[in-house]
């Protein structure tokens, strides 16, 4: 990659910081609880497929295990699809513990709903 693009990917970033920060600073985002709300209903969905898939990989890998056990690479080949969906059920569950924690810690009402403060500009 030469200067010019390492550059350009570094500025872009930066630019939407700064394009997005008096949006967020003087709360002028009026569905800003309606997005949260969205965006955690999406990760609440994706969370017991992502369990899923990882379950599935690891019965996968035991399959390709089990059935080819006479060619060493298959076997090798399904350990390492064993050993990804174990590490990934662990990731899953390790994540979701550390999130359940935090909200345990801090009293974190997991079911409140965002109301974003309306800032009142008229005056200016």
């Amino acid at each position: 990659m030469n200067k010019l693009s390492k550059a350009f990917f570094a500025v872009i970033p930066a630019a939407f910081v700064v394009a997005a920060t008096p949006l967020v600073a003087t709360a002028q985002l009026e569905n800003v609880g309606n997005f949260v709300d969205s965006l955690q209903t999406l990760i609440n969905g994706l969370i017991p497929l992502v369990a899923a898939i990882a379950l599935l990989a690891f019965f996968w890998g035991l399959a390709k295990y089990v059935f080819q056990a006479d060619d060493e690479e298959a076997k090798a080949k399904g350990k390492n699809i064993m050993i990804g969906g174990i590490v990934a059920l662990f990731l899953v569950a390790a994540i979701g513990g550390i999130i359940q924690f935090i909200v345990d810690a801090f009293g974190i009402d997991s079911q409140a709903t965002i109301n974003p403060t309306n800032i009142d500009t008229s005056s200016n």
